[in-house]
């Protein structure tokens, strides 16, 4: 008999970070008190990128060693930390010892303080929470009777049409997909675009995502469609979101959201999320490529894949933080995430509505370039809300509220609850932008429930 899968998770995890927290705890305390007692000197660098790096990488190999054929993409021993890696550990590596260039010490230890507290995060969810057992791959039909399944897919077919019609229509009115089909760069129009028209795009791509995802994997699971079919369903979908809205964004949580569907009830090796992983990597510099109006250019392709997150790291992260340390930038107490917040309000309801608050760290880092704002990054966003502690504070609340949503992700059998909560475990990843995903969340899932009663209503009536 198979054994529970988030049991055999749990105990992984467990034991993953107890190992790390015991390793670590000693040499947290001794870089915490270097740095208030100021005696932290440019030669420490390279032991605070190594120490961040070790907390980082750790984990993720005690896990991948672990799970073998038994890899769930978005473990809280993965996911959170391999964006981590990505985002810090890989630029601030490659600055220091390929660039030889200095890297402001707050900034590395906000990185060690942030990784060290998402840990333990993990550590307090499983001392405190015990596991519930979950067999692999229990079918949908235990949930679904036939009113109810009839209702839901109707619903899900509804919304779909929705957010395509919502969509389609914000391509054209804001001339992305046009400028796109022409090979023009749309580089800067992407996002000036969406001033006034956000309230049509943001519902969009979320009801586009979610019910998409909904009637593709309900059909898999349902042995109407192959895994094949599947996948392909959902490289078309992610070329819609991509061609109407010209954001990478959209695309990449669609595929990471279709793979932990598809990981939810089958086996996975690490090697296939590898592959999925590199695709996925190949698709968003072909996409940088794309909306930049140089096409498929192999050349230009190759140029940006050595350069997707350190200019982020250099320009964005390490400014604010350097910022912020010198007294330039206020602590914004949550202002950033009241700011974003307001996105799902239409313009004309509100003429004076703030842009969102990327573009103000945009203005205030003076950058000129064409696009978007200046995305101040998981550490950054909460050192400019709430400080060194607000750091600690936040992941690991991060941490806990991570592992809390991947327990419901692991026991639930409902596709509707499924997908809304990998939204919010992939966008709890971005402080930014969560709290108006969890408000996009709140509004769907209010407007599903409505929906589907009325449906459920309306066949129950037709079968009597």
């Amino acid at each position: 008999m198979m054994k529970p899968l988030n049991s055999i998770i749990h105990r992984r995890g467990f034991i993953s970070t107890i190992i790390v927290a015991f390793l670590i705890g000693a040499t947290i305390i001794y870089i915490s008190a270097l740095f208030f007692s100021g005696e932290i000197s440019d030669e420490k660098e390279y032991y605070l990128i190594f120490t961040s790096a070790f907390l980082t990488i750790i984990p993720i190999c005690r896990y991948i060693i672990s799970a073998k054929k038994d890899f769930n993409l978005f473990s809280p021993y993965f996911l959170p930390l391999a964006i981590i890696g990505i985002i810090y550990i890989i630029p601030s590596v490659f600055l220091s010892i390929v660039e030889k260039k200095p890297i402001f010490l707050t900034a590395l230890v906000i990185q060690i303080i942030g990784v060290f507290a998402y840990l333990f995060g993990l550590v307090a969810w499983d001392l405190f929470k015990p596991s519930h057992n979950v067999e692999r791959g229990q079918k949908i039909d235990e949930f679904l009777v036939s009113a109810t399944e009839k209702s839901q897919k109707i619903t899900m077919k509804i919304i779909l049409t929705v957010g395509l019609l919502l969509l389609t229509t914000y391509g054209f009115i804001s001339n992305v997909t046009i400028s796109m089909l022409k090979k023009i760069s749309i580089e800067d129009l992407r996002r000036t675009a969406e001033i006034g028209k956000g309230f049509i795009k943001e519902p969009g791509v979320f009801f586009v995502t979610t019910a998409a995802l909904w009637l593709a994997f309900y059909g898999f699971l349902k042995r109407r469609v192959s895994a094949k079919k599947y996948f392909l369903f959902v490289f078309i979908i992610a070329f819609f979101l991509f061609v109407t809205t010209g954001h990478k964004a959209p695309v990449v949580a669609l595929l990471l959201l279709a793979v932990g569907l598809y990981g939810k009830y089958n086996k996975v090796s690490f090697l296939k999320v590898i592959i999925c992983v590199l695709l996925l990597f190949l698709i968003i510099i072909s996409m940088n490529s794309i909306r930049s109006g140089d096409g498929m250019n192999i050349s230009k392709i190759a140029e940006r894949s050595f350069a997707l997150t350190v200019p982020i790291y250099e320009m964005n992260y390490l400014q604010l933080v350097w910022l912020v340390k010198k007294d330039l930038l206020k602590i914004q107490f949550g202002n950033e995430y009241l700011q974003n917040s307001m996105i799902i309000i239409p313009r004309f309801l509100w003429q004076n509505k703030p842009i969102s608050f990327d573009y103000s760290l945009k203005q205030l880092l003076k950058f000129n370039f064409l696009g978007g704002g200046a995305p101040p990054t998981m550490f950054g966003s909460l050192y400019i809300n709430f400080g060194l502690y607000g750091v600690f504070i936040g992941m690991f609340i991060i941490g806990v509220f991570y592992k809390y949503l991947y327990g419901i992700y692991l026991r639930s059998c409902n596709l509707l609850v499924i997908i809304p909560v990998l939204y919010l475990m992939l966008y709890l990843l971005d402080p930014s932008t969560f709290s108006a995903t969890l408000l996009l969340v709140v509004i769907f899932m209010i407007f599903v429930h409505v929906l589907n009663r009325v449906l459920f209503k309306i066949i129950n009536r037709g079968n009597n």
